[in-house]
């Protein structure tokens, strides 16, 4: 019996020393061929590179807020230079006039996406890519269009009953829970999440979740999944994306999380698709954007099509426009100043809309009011929840300076150093909404007149939800602002921090996901709200 111990545990140290000598052995072939030049990526002729190591690059230099990290590097090596990440070689641009250049000037040019490994071989594997993280083609060009419309500023109109609904079924919520006690302290982060995956189902598939009873574990699993899918996209999360070598090496599974993740997605996407084709057999069908692809045979949309625009519609804004919301209570909660936020943003509805009735009202069917307007668009650019948005890649040669810019470069946007620019924004640092108001609280500026920040992309490449995620948040926050008065958390080491690096819990993410924090919430004027929602107000 011992013997047959001792053998088993020499089994083992002689699978181990295989495994080990097979590792280096490996590894020391690899770093050979990056000597030579085999398998390293070509540096850009003119373009400054940041020092790094053999195999790696810089990869290990980017595994925390790699943001704020490019944006040092920037002071030393100038607002555009190169950097490596393992077998792929990306340029950086860091201020807001090179953005400009890069992905609108150019924006032609700079209109496609990197395909790595992970994101695009693992997780997509079954339902395909969404739109956003296609590479350039034909069938982006299709699926692209084809959402594009269905969010133009028309169509998002049309969805105004809808976000009538939600956003009164947020505040009733919110009414219900303070019933025992008020104020309150709370965090509306879920409330938020469930806002917006609530319009994105509705909105493809023409059915309302209830997230809060019947629907609760369904819409915390997409919640959850879709979360960890999108961090699949991060830079540094996935080290096989740029160590070619870790796919080779047995018994090193990184990729296995994505493919669980994929799975349980497939689970609620094929339900979700299935159970709407059920109902248009049925003749029960619903109009919504899927049965309206489904319904038109000239569409030219093929079932992988389908599926990536499902995917699309039901992941884009589930993570950004719940945190950038929760970002603006933070500010709003803060001693002083979000007392000076709330106070002029009230005055300001009434000076719109005449009083705070027609205010709730008429939210959701336009964004009025320019103090509000000011107000998100102020959010949007000083929390910049995806720091360096997503990354492209050329499809043609750009001319850079002196530079020639190669097709199949990936370009990496800085979006929050953009955001942040002294030489745009006074004072960047400052969360200042009466930046973009004139002296009479007028906005001073039109969207035709150019672009305000860099939150929701640029070019050709730009967020295709942007008007349907403004008009949502638009809502939310102005019947928020009606319903309720925000104050600072009783206990300080609760209010939110107003740098979002130093709040981020998650810093490899691909978005800054702040530890949590709370706020006090009390109803502003009871007999109002309960005209408003018609809850049993106790």
């Amino acid at each position: 019996m011992i013997q047959c111990f001792i053998n088993i545990l020499l089994m083992g140290k002689h699978i181990v020393d295989y495994f080990v000598l097979y590792f280096l052995g490996l590894l020391g072939a690899w770093l050979l061929l990056d000597i030579v030049g085999l398998v390293a990526p070509r540096k850009i002729a003119g373009i400054p590179s940041i020092p790094g190591y053999p195999i790696v690059g810089n990869l290990f230099q980017l595994l925390e807020n790699a943001s704020k990290t490019y944006t040092g590097w920037s002071e030393r090596y100038g607002d555009v230079y190169q950097v490596r990440m393992g077998a792929h070689r990306f340029l950086v641009i860091n201020s807001f006039e090179e953005v400009k250049q890069f992905w609108i000037k150019n924006s032609c040019e700079n209109n496609s996406r990197p395909v790595l490994y992970t994101f695009h071989k693992i997780v997509s594997k079954t339902q395909g890519f969404t739109i956003g993280s296609t590479p350039q083609g034909p069938r982006y060009k299709v699926m692209k269009k084809t959402v594009s419309t269905a969010l133009n500023k028309r169509n998002v109109s049309i969805l105004a009953p809808a976000i009538d609904d939600q956003s009164r079924a947020v505040i009733r919520f919110i009414v219900e829970t303070m019933k025992q006690k008020q104020p309150v302290e709370t965090d509306l982060m879920n409330c938020f999440q469930n806002f917006a995956l609530k319009l994105s189902i509705y909105m493809a598939y023409g059915i309302v979740l209830d997230t809060e009873n019947r629907d609760r574990e369904l819409a915390q699993e997409i919640i959850k999944i879709e979360n960890k899918i999108i961090n699949l996209r991060s830079q540094t999360s996935n080290l096989e994306d740029y160590l070619i070598f870790l796919r080779y090496i047995p018994l090193i599974r990184l990729t296995e999380a994505a493919a669980k993740y994929r799975h349980r997605r497939d689970v609620y996407m094929d339900k979700f698709l299935f159970d709407l084709k059920q109902r248009i057999l049925a003749g029960n069908q619903t109009d919504c954007l899927v049965s309206q692809i489904l319904g038109n045979p000239v569409s030219g949309i093929t079932e992988s099509e389908l599926k990536s625009i499902c995917l699309t519609l039901v992941s884009a804004g589930l993570d950004n426009t719940p945190y950038t919301l929760n970002h603006c209570m933070g500010h709003l909660s803060q001693p002083v100043t979000g007392e000076k936020f709330q106070a002029l943003a009230i005055k300001e509805l009434e000076n719109t809309y005449g009083n705070l009735k027609k205010a709730w009202e008429q939210a959701p069917y336009g964004v009025s009011c320019d103090y509000i307007v000011a107000l998100l668009n102020e959010t949007l650019r000083y929390f910049t929840v995806l720091p360096l948005s997503l990354p492209r890649a050329t499809s043609k040669a750009i001319i850079y300076k002196n530079s020639v810019i190669p097709a199949g470069t990936y370009l990496i946007m800085n979006a929050y150093q953009a955001n942040h620019d002294p030489n745009q924004f006074s004072d960047p640092t400052q969360f200042q909404p009466l930046r973009f108001l004139d002296g009479d609280n007028k906005l001073h500026f039109r969207e035709s007149e150019g672009t305000l920040h860099f939150t929701f992309g640029a070019g050709s490449r730009g967020c295709s939800g942007k008007h349907l995620a403004f008009q949502e948040m638009y809502t939310l926050l102005v019947r928020v602002l009606i319903a309720f008065k925000v104050t600072p958390p009783q206990k300080s080491e609760e209010l939110m921090l107003l740098d979002p690096f130093e709040m981020n819990q998650r810093k490899g993410a691909v978005s800054f996901e702040p530890r949590p924090f709370r706020y006090g919430i009390q109803i502003r004027d009871p007999e109002l709200l309960q005209g408003l929602v018609n809850p049993e107000l106790e």
